[in-house]
């Protein structure tokens, strides 16, 4: 038989040359799966692959230009698999938490069997190289659905005052890693719920292996179901306006994020999100420059760069700028980029989104200044990983730019503290990373980053024990560890302060007639910043009482109130939780004191707006304001403040910080004018967060009596500023505002949830908490300390000398 013996390079060739061969990743039990299904692929609904008539089938180009034939009639799909979901609900929610845990580990079970089959699927969608899914995304699924079995198992013990929240969705983009799968499917699935997974339809094919090994693994038909989607109009999908669906979570680009959310009939607090945004990394002058410049290219474009954690900001201090310059220029130089199964390959080049490159270069174009470097022999008409040395100042929207495009951008600090600040005005709060040999400066920067995951001398490390988040821009609510579970929960029973709850008799008007005009002027005035102050707007509203007399003179602010209560709150906040838990206890303490001395007067001042209430009743309500004050005076340093764990060679400390300046909105339909009050108020400044409380005119005048003890308890001016007006007319400013972290409104939910859904979708994803009627702190201690605290996870890594 003859030979072409001009296909291949002669022995000497070889030896003279000495180049790498060409070594390829196998990938054949992925395409015997695909084959399967490739003609009419479809939805995965009821445990099983729905298959169509091609006429209605979509043709699909992967991440390697694998192509197939998918099968999506959206409505029927939709209707069909929330349907299945919801009908199978009471059945997978009454299951014990032993036959859950057995099924979650039978999950896990399956996925290690195989662990190449989805590996290789995974690299086949979305065209990442096949060993990085092997190697980091596989076992973080499979250590997921163990950790989450372990929670199934103790949940009636541990959660027994909780219970499912119903029907889930879970949405992904084209570019979401394999592991965001598990943070959707394992709490969900502990905690009782069904989910309908909907990935983006170039994306699908692991989601939808991952549904059948659900299957295999004994979950019942419906409670697991995959019905892809191509995020053209959220708005047009029925799935976000199905009332029985009960949670929506997206981890994936910010405008899907948003567009979910605008498209979605679930209040604002019912949606979780994780989302890409800017993740910074900090090297300072004394760090190991060798070890930091590895870690960056892992840190940057594993996963390509599109995993909501991936680095996308490098700031190095200035003396060391030039030496990592030259470091990290020669180190990308080098990268060989190459195919999705290519063994000799550092980076793939094949991505799923082909509007990739051409961004890249629009980003190229806005900073032309910049020193760029790429990989030798990078094609303009491929994307490929990018680093940008820019000239522009960390405040240009170029250095915004990773929402648009995985790339690097690497700009200069003069000192630590600016890089934090740097970090802190970039960053979008899910991660960052500080790399210095000095542990002070390291810990200390970590406490000062905006973000849920710090890593210290390294990047990129998961556990599912350890919570991560999004905060800001970058999304709300927690996946993984404990607090990723208990979002997946409501309580069992709900109890209010309504033991105490009174009906409001009072109105206003803008002029009283003369006869009616109090004999000595009672006008109050608002309070911030520790002063009692006249409102912007000068004007006022009188209070009157069911006959139509006078109790009170209200101030009316206006936005600009609401502007310098938050600048002041933001002012006093850091300095509030650095005073430390006994502290603000004795903080607390004292104004429970002062207020137990003052019982009587605030009693006639609730009795004055309640209809046909005895000062008995009104009194009862003042000493239950007493009891809250000491419940909370005793929680401050009782509340869980740190935890340690141990992952690999890593130490772990998760924290519980405070959000930051909360604002209060309290409805007069709410009916307690000053226990509910209380509650919320306690709650924040409990957990060393501050608050501007706008109240609505009718129940304003307890309020800014309040006011007036805050000065003689000695709280620190800032920490509690309380605003009177319409208090859902202030709302889109408080909500709006960029300083404020958190928003919690009492009473009115429909008005409230409308217009808080309306401003997260312009402004930042702010925490959002909407209650009809407040609930009691003491009864539902758990639920306020999740509210108004926020995990942050430190990873510390270990030296290789013991």
């Amino acid at each position: 038989m003859s030979k072409d013996s001009s296909s291949k390079p002669s022995v000497q060739k070889i030896f003279d040359s000495m180049d790498y061969g060409t070594v390829s990743e196998g990938q054949s039990l992925a395409k015997a799966w695909l084959m399967e299904h490739v003609e009419n692929f479809g939805s995965f609904i009821n445990g099983k692959l729905i298959g169509r008539n091609l006429e209605k089938s979509e043709r699909i180009s992967t991440g390697v230009n694998f192509s197939f034939s998918f099968a999506l009639n959206k409505n029927e799909d939709y209707s069909t698999a929330l349907s299945s979901s919801s009908s199978v609900f009471p059945k997978w929610s009454s299951l014990g938490g032993h036959a859950r845990a057995s099924v979650l580990y039978s999950i896990a079970r399956q996925i290690q069997k195989h662990a190449s089959l989805l590996s290789e699927v995974e690299a086949l969608s979305r065209g990442v190289q096949v060993g990085n899914v092997r190697e980091f995304d596989v076992p973080a699924l499979i250590r997921t659905f163990y950790y989450y079995a372990g929670w199934a198992q103790i949940f009636e013990t541990e959660f027994d005052s909780f219970k499912p929240y119903g029907p889930v969705v879970g949405v992904t983009s084209c570019s979401s890693p394999l592991t965001s799968l598990a943070l959707f499917i394992a709490p969900a699935l502990a905690a009782g719920n069904t989910v309908t997974l909907m990935p983006h339809v170039s994306n699908c094919m692991s989601a939808v292996l991952l549904a059948q090994l659900c299957s295999a693994s004994g979950v019942p038909p419906g409670v697991v179901n995959v019905v892809p989607h191509d995020h053209s109009a959220p708005e047009a999908c029925p799935a976000f306006t199905d009332s029985s669906v009960k949670k929506v979570a997206v981890i994936g680009s910010p405008i899907m994020g948003r567009s979910v959310l605008s498209a979605s009939s679930l209040p604002r607090e019912n949606h979780l999100m994780l989302l890409n945004r800017c993740n910074p990394m900090i090297v300072l002058d004394n760090a190991d420059l060798d070890a930091a410049v590895d870690c960056i290219v892992d840190a940057a474009w594993v996963n390509q760069g599109q995993d909501p954690w991936s680095l996308s900001l490098l700031i190095v201090q200035e003396s060391v700028y030039p030496t990592l310059k030259s470091k990290l220029s020669a180190r990308i130089a080098s990268l060989t980029v190459g195919g999705t199964f290519d063994k000799m390959a550092d980076v793939s080049d094949s991505v799923v989104d082909s509007s990739l490159a051409k961004r890249l270069q629009e980003i190229l174009i806005s900073d032309p200044s910049a020193d760029v470097v790429q990989p030798s022999g990078s094609s303009s008409s491929k994307w490929s990983p990018t680093v940008i040395f820019s000239a522009s100042p960390p405040s240009a929207p170029v250095l915004q730019s990773c929402e648009v495009c995985p790339v690097l951008h690497v700009v200069a600090a003069r000192s630590a503290k600016e890089a934090v600040a740097v970090a802190n005005h970039c960053g979008g709060g899910v991660a960052a990373s500080v790399w210095t040999e000095s542990s002070a400066f390291a810990w200390e920067s970590a406490l000062q980053i905006k973000a849920s995951t710090i890593w210290i001398n390294s990047y990129g490390s998961l556990d599912a024990g350890v919570p991560i988040s999004g905060r800001n821009s970058s999304g709300s609510g927690s996946f993984l560890g404990r607090e990723g579970l208990l979002e997946y929960l409501e309580p069992v029973n709900v109890s209010t302060i309504s033991s105490l709850e009174q009906n409001l008799s009072t109105s206003t008007s803008l002029l009283p007639s003369a006869p009616d005009a109090p004999a000595i002027d009672q006008t109050y005035k608002i309070f911030y910043g520790g002063g009692h102050k006249r409102p912007s707007s000068n004007s006022y509203r009188s209070v009157l009482d069911a006959s139509g007399k006078v109790v009170a003179v209200i101030p009316e602010s206006n936005r600009k109130d609401i502007r310098n209560a938050v600048e002041a709150a933001a002012k006093a906040q850091p300095g509030w939780w650095k005073r430390g838990a006994h502290n603000r206890a004795q903080i607390i303490f004292n104004l429970a004191e002062k207020l137990e001395a003052r019982k009587r007067h605030f009693a006639s001042a609730l009795q004055q707006i309640y209809q046909n209430a005895d000062l008995g009743k009104c009194l009862e309500e003042v000493e239950e304001c007493v009891k809250l004050l000491f419940h909370y005076a005793a929680i401050c340093d009782k509340a869980v403040q740190s935890s340690s764990q141990c992952v690999g060679n890593m130490t772990v400390v998760v924290l519980r910080e405070p959000l930051g300046v909360i604002a209060i909105t309290y409805c007069a339909a709410v009916g307690n004018a000053l226990a509910g009050l209380v509650a919320l108020i306690g709650a924040v400044i409990a957990h060393g967060n501050v608050c501007v409380v706008t109240t609505d005119i009718q129940c304003s005048s307890p309020a800014l009596e309040l006011a007036q003890l805050l000065e003689a308890a000695e709280v620190p001016a800032g920490v509690v500023n309380i605003l009177s007006g319409e208090a859902l007319t202030l709302l889109p400013t408080v909500a709006g505002h960029m300083d404020v972290n958190a928003v919690w409104c009492a009473g009115s939910v429909q008005k409230a949830n409308a217009v808080l859904k309306e401003e997260s979708a312009k402004s930042n994803l702010k925490l959002c908490w909407v209650q009809e009627q407040v609930l009691s702190p003491i009864k539902s201690r758990q639920m306020y300390e999740m509210r108004a605290s926020q995990s942050k996870a430190i990873w510390l890594g270990s030296l290789a000398s013991f």
